[in-house]
């Protein structure tokens, strides 16, 4: 339960007062997405695993196997975000482009703020069943129904930001495969 209290309550609730910069926001949140995500299949926060394998699906569901799929695509969405910036430091007409995508998918201004105040909230709803176990639990519905919604309102923020920033289909593809946990079925 101590190591669950590390786990930041707030992680999308991002500070828009910093001069609108949805460029940053965006990016900020793609940085720290991957650590959000790992929690769900790490043992140390999660039964993942262990309900996976009474369900059956030990051998589909395989820890090495899905902590290899997400390193890749940690790597892979990181250095695209790497490149990004050097971009923007080198081009500044690159950093308007980019903006310009970003208005063009609802990813500025109060549209911006709308979106990632809903996720915060699906967050905030996931996380607070885990508060007494310290455990995301995948056996608790308490837990496992908000975390549904949580999943399927990333999927849709995901979706639209991966036809901008290079390196986003890896990360919802593993956000998929914890959305296909058994589980998840309804």
């Amino acid at each position: 339960m101590a190591r669950l209290a590390q786990i930041p309550f707030n992680i999308f609730d991002f500070d828009y007062s910093d001069n609108n910069d949805a460029v940053q926001l965006v990016l900020r949140f793609l940085e720290e997405l991957p650590d959000v995500l790992e929690l769900f299949i790490d043992p140390t926060f999660s039964n993942f695993f262990e309900v996976s394998n009474e369900l059956g699906y030990g051998e589909v569901l395989q820890q090495n196997s899905l902590q290899a799929m997400f390193e890749d695509a940690r790597y892979q969405l990181l250095e695209e975000i790497l490149v990004m910036r050097n971009a923007m430091e080198n081009d500044p007409a690159y950093r308007e482009r980019l903006t310009t995508e970003l208005a063009r998918i609802g990813f500025t201004g109060a549209s911006l703020d709308v979106k990632f105040s809903l996720l915060n909230y699906r967050w905030r709803s996931t996380i607070t069943p885990t508060e007494r176990s310290g455990l995301f639990d995948f056996r608790n519905r308490f837990f496992v129904k908000p975390f549904k919604k949580f999943l399927s309102y990333l999927n849709s923020i995901l979706g639209s930001l991966g036809s901008v920033i290079p390196g986003v289909d890896g990360i919802k593809e593993f956000k998929e495969v914890i959305e296909n946990h058994p589980s998840l079925d309804d």
